[in-house]
């Protein structure tokens, strides 16, 4: 391997890793012109400069605005050269302009901040199997993207065990083990643990010394020298 090629390869070890894809470009050899007739490369792959030199070629005219952010130093393309995949116009979501073509990108997550990228093939999935429109895009990293999803669920979890009309001690459980994760997060403020503790009041003295128990009452009581310490 080249030297080169290595200090490529190492620039990829501290992107955030996908649980399927992994955490390096997934070259395909393939690498179509932007500009080719019937090329059309999803917008996240492009640039400011290809999008103004698509428009002129499209419009077929010479605006002066155009010719200047030309000469500008063009930025660095958001896609990996060589990762293209084709795509299938016809499986997505009624797109005001097909696109023929998507690319592994590289993306700054908006939650941690760490690089991550957006797999050719994820995007294949959102697209033409998940039918998500092609405005959509992905700004998280798998791990940020994973831990909304986890919290999302346990909200759930909890909004539905709030309203239910009869909740054995093991819901009521299963209610304390939602909120008590919901404000570690920061999803919920520190005053719902104050209501939620009456709730373990319902378990059996026996299920009391299990570890599940025990836990979250260490949970608790670590959230509360927290607020104290505030």
């Amino acid at each position: 391997m080249k030297s080169r090629d290595k200090v490529f390869d190492k620039k990829y070890d501290a992107y955030v890793e996908h649980p399927r894809y992994g955490k390096r470009p997934r070259f395909t050899a393939l690498n179509p012109d932007p500009y080719a007739p019937g090329v059309k490369l999803h917008g996240n792959a492009t640039n400011v400069h290809e999008l103004q030199k698509r428009t002129r070629r499209i419009l077929g005219k010479d605006f002066w605005f155009m010719r200047e952010v030309e000469k500008m130093t063009p930025a660095e393309l958001p896609r990996i050269s060589g990762t293209a995949r084709k795509a299938d116009p016809s499986k997505q979501n009624s797109p005001t302009v097909p696109v023929t073509h998507y690319y592994d990108v590289e993306r700054i997550c908006r939650c941690c901040k760490r690089p991550f990228i957006f797999f050719a093939e994820e995007q294949q999935y959102w697209y033409e199997t998940l039918q998500f429109p092609l405005e959509a895009d992905c700004v998280r990293c798998p791990d940020c993207r994973s831990s909304e999803r986890f919290l999302a669920q346990n909200r759930s979890s909890y909004e539905k065990l709030a309203i239910a009309a009869k909740r054995s001690w093991n819901d009521n459980l299963k209610m304390v083990g939602c909120a008590v994760t919901l404000v570690e997060h920061g999803v919920f403020g520190g005053r719902v643990i104050q209501r939620i503790k009456g709730l373990l009041k319902s378990v059996p003295e026996p299920e009391r010394s299990k570890e599940t128990y025990q836990s979250l009452v260490a949970r608790i009581r670590q959230l509360g020298e927290q607020q104290r310490q505030l």
